[in-house]
């Protein structure tokens, strides 16, 4: 399911690289791009930032980046 790509194993093996590519490729691809496409609605790459849920959900992977 696609949800599960914010759970906590995730997320931890996201922390745990010491490699920032490897990190940033792995953060952009489940996490991010996940939340994207199981969300309706303007969620679409071009159409994004019309979703308000757009703005929440790049907070959380500020978030995470900030980790």
């Amino acid at each position: 399911m696609q949800a599960a790509a914010y759970n906590s194993k995730v997320m931890n093996t996201i922390y745990g690289f010491d490699n920032y590519a490897a990190m940033s490729n792995m953060l952009e691809g489940l996490p991010h791009a996940q939340i994207h496409s199981i969300i309706f609605g303007d969620m679409g790459p071009a159409t994004s930032p019309n979703e308000p849920l757009f703005f929440l959900h790049h907070a959380n992977v500020d978030r995470a980046w900030a980790k």
